[in-house]
């Protein structure tokens, strides 16, 4: 006859315990075990009027950039390479509520007014005018409002909700919105037809990134796409190679960048093989990092 094993309730209560945590560890040590290395080659500090930048672009020469709110409603152009400030440009009768990005296609400036920590917004936007009005005492703003679908509540619930977002890209398909999400670490992607005007969006496809995506950049020379962002105080970025337009390819490689530690970077760009990383002030004062473009595997 075999005995019965005596129950343990405090062994069987630790049991439970250790296989939670491997439970709730594992995608985590999963997506680490996955990560590539980036190195940061240089850096430029930048100006104190940029202390918290939040979305910076190349175009024809120069480059563009803009700070988040409690800022004014400015747009800068800058010297390329140096990174100094050519010109400020107010935008006349908009307010920065929480600018988190920008963007030129085609001639024109995306704006996205849609910074949301605490989930209670109802006035979500992208702004898009010419850039030839920069400067102009008539600028001609067009402001694409939209909602999230899902979203069917507005109080109690800050930085714990998946409808913010500070990162966009466009393309000839429209305007593309990646979320940020501190809970989940999951980005969904969200599209706005160019002629969209307002109303309400849902997300296109989802992708777990394992960090909280601050910026975009897509190239349409390489069929590349690029999310940056960070999470318990390191920097990473995912690149899809590949894409077919805009897209979470089959084909994407994770990378860290360990020397960006206790940074905050918020936007990106590629330039003639070189990755520009803007991180706003954040123990260190606001910079510009750059870093090789990793070769295709």
């Amino acid at each position: 006859m075999i005995p019965k094993r005596k129950y343990n309730p405090g062994k069987q209560h630790i049991i439970r315990v250790v296989v939670l945590i491997i439970i709730i560890s594992f995608p985590s040590l999963l997506y680490s075990q996955y990560l590539e290395e980036l190195k940061v080659f240089d850096q430029v500090i930048l100006p104190d009027r940029l202390s918290e930048i939040s979305g910076i672009v190349y175009h024809e020469g120069g480059v563009y950039a803009i700070n988040d709110s409690w800022h004014k409603a400015v747009i800068y152009t800058l010297e390329f390479g140096t990174f100094h400030i050519l010109e400020s440009y107010k935008i006349h009768d908009l307010k920065n509520k929480d600018w988190e990005e920008i963007t030129i296609y085609k001639g024109n400036i995306y704006i996205g007014d849609f910074g949301n920590n605490f989930g209670n917004r109802r006035d979500l936007s992208v702004y898009v005018m010419p850039v030839k009005e920069l400067g102009s005492e008539s600028q001609n703003i067009k402001n694409i409002r939209f909602r999230y679908k899902d979203q069917d509540t507005f109080t109690g619930i800050p930085y714990n909700h998946p409808w913010d977002c500070e990162a966009m890209v466009v393309d000839s398909a429209g305007i593309w919105l990646f979320s940020k999400d501190r809970k989940s670490k999951i980005t969904s992607l969200y599209k706005l037809p160019h002629n969209f005007e307002d109303g309400q969006i849902s997300p296109v496809s989802s992708y777990n990134t394992g960090f909280m995506v601050t910026g975009a950049f897509y190239s349409s020379e390489e069929d590349r796409l690029y999310l940056v962002g960070y999470r318990n105080r390191n920097t990473y970025m995912v690149i899809f190679n590949d894409t077919d337009g805009i897209e979470f390819s089959s084909d994407s490689v994770r990378y860290i960048v360990p020397e960006l530690r206790n940074r905050q970077v918020e936007s990106v760009f590629v330039k003639d093989g070189i990755i520009y990383l803007a991180s706003e002030r954040a123990g260190v004062k606001q910079r510009i990092y750059k870093i090789e473009v990793p070769q295709q595997h």
